[in-house]
């Protein structure tokens, strides 16, 4: 997977398409996703001198006025759509990478500048991804720093901070480390600089494909950095097996592991350490699909949790709650803490291998 997102600050200008069309061919782009295109309506032209390629489908949203529009491009043999929402500040794919058949949303985001309208925008993917299934590709322009040292000489809201990281938080995604250079927005005259620019990408697809890397690309376009997403996969040999701790929090841990020991003699005519060696093979191949299973009943369980939870905070709202719904709510958010304190643990524990 190849995919290169910009803020291109409008595509009228013939030589800033041919910059893009000649990265996107340099890099071997399969997705490109573009914010603030400033295209009312839809120029097939405008969209053939930017892809490298005959072939291509496309999701668009247009501008309003002078500013905004979202334009997502991709390989329809690499990737296959399989349904598109659009807003006026995301444009939402849904399909399959055919190479690793990862089903997966891929929503490319150009937030709005005001705070109020921010927060609508977090509130309207935190509750689209709970509804949906699969895994979130978020990408784009988020307007919105984690911290202080995202920003020089810029002004600075804790109050969007806080709102971005819980979004990040709260949803389980990860940020994607960008290597290259610390900003990847500069302003005309050079005075600001801010990280804008990201990869949002859902821990279990990080887990899964540990192999993608973020780089925010050394060439002009716009007073935003191309940022470029890519799987780059090395070969180290054998992978080690890694037990996590959280596998003893759960109930059959001990039976499955005690029942594989047991029931597993070894082969007769063989060595003590060959017999023990084996075992020890096989007990990993066990643990390793029982996981598995264990994980996705896990994530169907807590998906199911959110949409309960959802609905119980949609009544909140209304006003009129009964004592059962609020036991319920209770239960529901200890239910989730406890999955939740699992998944940390397991992150708390990658982080130090």
């Amino acid at each position: 997977m190849n995919m290169l997102s910009i803020n291109a600050c409008g595509l009228g200008n013939k030589v800033k398409r041919r910059k893009i069309l000649a990265l996107c061919g340099k890099m071997g782009v399969s997705f490109l996703a573009i914010q603030e295109t400033r295209m009312q309506s839809v120029d097939l032209f405008v969209l053939r001198s930017v892809w490298d390629n005959f072939s291509f489908e496309f999701a668009t949203s247009s501008s309003r006025g002078h500013s905004g529009g979202i334009l997502s491009i991709w390989d329809p043999a690499t990737f296959i759509k399989k349904k598109i929402t659009c807003t006026e500040h995301v444009v939402i794919v849904q399909g399959e990478w055919v190479g690793n058949k990862l089903n997966c949303f891929m929503v490319n985001v150009y937030a709005p500048q005001e705070e109020a309208k921010k927060r609508q925008l977090w509130n309207f993917l935190a509750s689209f991804m709970i509804r949906n299934g699969d895994s979130y590709f978020n990408f784009g322009d988020f307007n919105a720093t984690r911290n202080l040292g995202e920003r020089m000489d810029c002004n600075f809201s804790q109050r969007i901070v806080y709102d971005f990281n819980s979004l990040i938080s709260e949803e389980g995604l990860c940020d994607i480390p960008v290597s290259e250079f610390s900003f990847t927005r500069i302003s005309t005259n050079g005075a600001k600089s801010s990280k804008l620019d990201r990869f949002l990408l859902p821990e279990d697809v990080v887990v899964q494909f540990p192999d993608f890397h973020a780089t925010a690309l050394d060439i002009i376009i716009s007073d935003h950095r191309p940022m470029w997403l890519s799987q780059q996969v090395s070969d180290y040999g054998p992978k080690s097996f890694r037990f996590f701790q959280s596998w003893m929090m759960e109930p059959d841990f001990y039976e499955v592991v005690k029942t594989y020991w047991t029931e597993e003699g070894g082969t007769n005519g063989e060595s003590a350490i060959i017999n023990f060696k084996k075992k020890l093979k096989g007990l990993k191949n066990i643990l390793r699909m029982w996981w598995h299973e264990v994980k996705n009943k896990s994530s169907q369980h807590k998906q199911i949790l959110l949409i309960r939870f959802y609905e119980i905070d949609k009544i909140f709202d209304v006003g009129v709650v009964s004592d059962q719904e609020k036991e319920e709510r209770l239960v529901l958010k200890s239910n989730l803490y406890h999955l939740e304190k699992k998944e940390l643990c397991d992150l708390s524990q990658k982080a130090m291998i």
